[in-house]
């Protein structure tokens, strides 16, 4: 996702969730590693679609 949008990159960030270096996984695997609601990143995120 970062990689279409970068700008999409300070979302991740401002939620302690690590977006580079391949990931590997899904942004519900990573929202629920860290304990964030993913319905709050899903919609920051479409703010950028």
């Amino acid at each position: 996702m970062v990689s279409e949008n970068i700008k999409t990159a300070d979302i991740f960030k401002k939620h302690g969730i690590d977006f580079c270096c391949g990931g590997g996984i899904s942004i519900a695997k990573a929202c629920e590693k860290k304990n964030v609601n993913i319905d709050e990143i899903m919609n920051e995120l479409k703010k950028f679609r």
